[in-house]
């Protein structure tokens, strides 16, 4: 059975639909995936393994827990069939660095945010292609000055529709 060290893990996430099923993303070792509530875990790795250093956060669509979105230190993947392959979505990420955070729209999933460190990206088609937004964020002459903008989280706001919030460093 295959295992993992636990100073090694970076972030879990429990399926929303089946309860039992937990996602660790790890340091050095992409995806891992636990049936059974963490007693056994299995590495889901298809299309991460080889690129992946370090996943920061996954984020589940609303309808279908199969359909996984995971930020990590080279960018977005996305798994629709619940970690068993990943593909990267990248297409209009010019200068990325690092995705630190996601935040997916649950009334309409197909809208999605990523922070990083150089700034953030929305995607109005599900992650397949995305362009900047980081009006209001901060002036643009301090972010050539300061070379990037560190998003740590990202927050849709409960009552105002399009609203997102961004913590900053």
């Amino acid at each position: 059975m295959p295992t993992f060290s636990a100073r090694r893990v970076t972030t879990l996430a429990i399926d929303p639909q089946f309860p039992a099923t937990v996602y660790s993303g790890t340091m050095g070792d992409a995806v891992y995936k636990s049936p059974d509530g963490g007693q056994q875990w299995l590495p889901h790795n298809v299309g991460l393994k080889e690129h992946v250093s370090y996943v920061n956060q996954f984020a589940f669509h609303p309808q279908d827990s199969q359909t996984i979105l995971a930020a990590t230190t080279v960018g977005a993947f996305l798994t629709r069939n619940g970690g068993r392959t990943w593909e990267e979505r990248m297409a209009g990420m010019k200068e990325v660095h690092i995705v630190v955070t996601l935040a997916m729209t649950p009334r309409n999933p197909e809208v999605i945010y990523a922070g990083m460190s150089g700034g953030v990206y929305k995607s109005t088609d599900g992650a397949t292609s995305w362009r900047k937004v980081n009006d209001g964020l901060i002036p643009a002459e301090v972010l050539d000055a300061a070379l990037s903008l560190g998003v740590n989280t990202l927050v849709e706001g409960p009552v105002v529709p399009d609203t997102v919030y961004a913590g900053i460093t």
